[in-house]
């Protein structure tokens, strides 16, 4: 059966959208693929081909770190207005894009508020979503009464409650049957439960749920890669996001920068720097990368602890110099931490000195960190294909009405 299939990600954050390409792909060949999507990467999506609608989302220049702890949040507010996502036009944008497009199922990957206006009318979802990272209160609850969270509670209930409030604005809808009714759809986890799950507990376990593996999307091999060895010299990829750059990070990377390091910058669209060459030689900046071909060249990767990002960096084998900035960063960075995967800096990015940078390089050197990304490595390679596996699991869950 042919379906018509709606991908809504979270769309200021390139990785939501990536993975959701990375299924839509696997899925075209036998499915009509539709997007949403803000402005800032509509044209991307256009590129592979896909009818994609514009919607309302957070701009980056009004955007809150959702979900990371208080004392980052007020500082976070001196660089940018904290303004939080527009609930009540993303539910209006949402419902007129249902409307028109009239999916037979919603494929949603950060974007709740396109899940529950699919709820409201009835047609079935499935979300895309890494087992660590920001929770329902419930989730919450259950991993707190096992050990500590790092998550920002109150930030989570402020923005539940504004989300229950831009639902009232659906036509005709009685919340209290609506909430009564609600069922939580099915999840596609793009991660192995080697990592995600370890020592942990499982918060799908009561839905549906699949673990896939990493959802890498084929189209990074279109962008440039960084393919050379540094004799004598370790290489550090730093890629620190296109979502909240911080100008000092660079700056203190560049003055702990010697003879016996080479670092490629991965800096993304969001702000651009102008380094005198013949002062920093033994490094280069790029826009975007193909991360998956210039990771074979690097020794480890300093980066945020994005999940998309730090699923590639495992399933290359390298270890990690993690600086956890938004909400899911500081559970991810923890696991990583925990598991000697990598190395957790955990400080706000603009107090972050040579020494903190000195330290965390000196202590990811160590073999033992090396071994233990190369285990997980072999066991991601061990998956069969992710996309293959999302898309067998989105048929199955529509074939038997175990969705909506």
């Amino acid at each position: 059966m042919k379906l018509r299939i709606l991908f809504a990600p979270l769309s200021i954050y390139f990785s939501h959208i990536s993975r959701c390409l990375c299924i839509a792909e696997a899925l075209r060949s036998k499915h009509d693929v539709h997007f949403i999507a803000c402005n800032r990467y509509l044209s991307i999506i256009q590129k592979e081909g896909y009818n994609v609608l514009p919607v309302i989302s957070s701009d980056f220049d009004k955007q809150t770190i959702f979900g990371a702890p208080e004392d980052y949040q007020m500082k976070f507010n001196s660089h940018l207005s904290r303004v939080r996502y527009n609930f009540k036009e993303m539910i209006k944008d949402d419902f007129d894009a249902i409307k028109k497009i009239k999916p037979d199922i919603v494929v949603y990957d950060g974007r709740a508020t396109t899940h529950l206006v699919a709820e409201y009318l009835k047609i079935p979802s499935i979300e895309i979503r890494n087992h660590m990272g920001i929770r329902t209160k419930n989730e919450i609850e259950t991993l707190q009464n096992k050990g500590n969270i790092e998550v920002n509670i109150k930030d989570l209930e402020d923005s539940y409650k504004e989300i229950m409030s831009a639902l009232k604005t659906l036509p005709n809808i009685n919340l209290l049957n609506f909430l009564s009714n609600y069922k939580f759809s099915p999840v596609i986890i793009p991660g192995i439960q080697e990592f995600e799950l370890e020592n942990s507990t499982n918060c799908f376990s009561d839905r549906l749920h699949s673990f896939v593996g990493p959802l890498i999307w084929n189209g990074w091999e279109k962008w440039e890669s960084v393919q050379h060895v540094q004799n004598g010299r370790k290489v550090v990829l730093v890629t620190l996001g296109s979502t909240f750059p911080f100008k000092h990070l660079i700056d203190v990377l560049l003055n702990v920068l010697n003879n016996k390091l080479y670092y490629i910058f991965n800096i993304g669209d969001n702000f651009s720097l102008e380094i005198n060459k013949e002062k920093y030689p033994n490094c280069e900046f790029h826009k975007y990368l193909n991360l998956e071909e210039t990771l074979k060249y690097v020794d480890f990767v300093v980066h945020h602890g994005g999940h998309g990002t730090t699923m590639q960096v495992l399933k290359a084998g390298k270890p990690s110099v993690i600086i956890p900035f938004n909400g899911d960063h500081m559970e991810i960075s923890s696991q990583i931490e925990k598991l000697k995967l990598g190395v957790r800096i955990k400080k706000y990015p603009d107090e972050i000195t040579e020494f903190d940078i000195k330290k965390a390089f000196d202590e990811i050197s160590k073999d033992i960190y090396k071994f233990n990304v190369k285990k997980i490595a072999d066991k991601i390679e061990m998956e069969s294909n992710p996309a293959t596996k999302a898309v067998e699991f989105i048929e199955q869950c529509y074939s038997y009405k175990t969705i909506g």
